[in-house]
């Protein structure tokens, strides 16, 4: 079930990870990483990060909460940029605005900034950027925390988990699996 879309089922009115209504369903299965034509990472990032790997509404916030009560850890809100070679490719999804937050959220949370700072902040690493050098700066806003990555789409096709493979050198993997 590795190949499976991280869209909500059709008409359902959720976008994925199943909140509001009306957004439209997102298909990460059309991107570089899945393709296979996305950039090799030069090198292997060497800070740890953890990534959870679940589907949707499997109770990974629960999860998310247990750890970032943990002061080693920052288990932020979902990231989306796994699937993505660059922050280009990331812009260009147009659902994207339904799930932008997270980063958001994440650069506000790690260097207590407003949202307009935030965005401001994001929108500095540029079009062109790989999205391998935004984790390796949330990395280092974590300081000496371990950045927690719990998007769901990160489970929905095996080149997404080969991607975290080749790009960390120090990656450990939680699956959460809904019974």
């Amino acid at each position: 079930a590795m190949e499976r879309h991280a869209s909500a089922a059709p008409g359902d009115g959720k976008k994925e990870g199943g909140q509001g209504e009306g957004a439209a369903n997102i298909d990460f299965l059309a991107t570089s990483v899945v393709f296979g034509t996305a950039a090799p990472v030069p090198t292997k990032l060497s800070l740890p990060i953890l990534f959870v790997f679940s589907s949707p509404r499997s109770g990974s916030s629960l999860l998310q909460l247990c750890l970032q009560a943990n002061p080693m850890l920052y288990a932020g809100q979902e990231l989306y940029l796994l699937m993505f070679d660059t922050m280009a490719e990331r812009a260009a999804m147009p659902e994207m605005r339904y799930v932008d937050e997270g980063l958001v959220k994440t650069v506000m949370e790690l260097l207590s900034v407003s949202a307009a700072e935030a965005r401001a902040r994001i929108k500095r690493f540029g079009p062109d950027c790989p999205t391998w050098r935004v984790y390796q700066a949330l990395q280092r806003m974590c300081g000496s925390r371990i950045l927690v990555d719990k998007t769901p789409a990160n489970a929905s096709h095996v080149n997404f988990m080969h991607r975290a493979h080749e790009t960390f050198a120090a990656a450990s993997y939680i699956h959460l699996i809904r019974h």
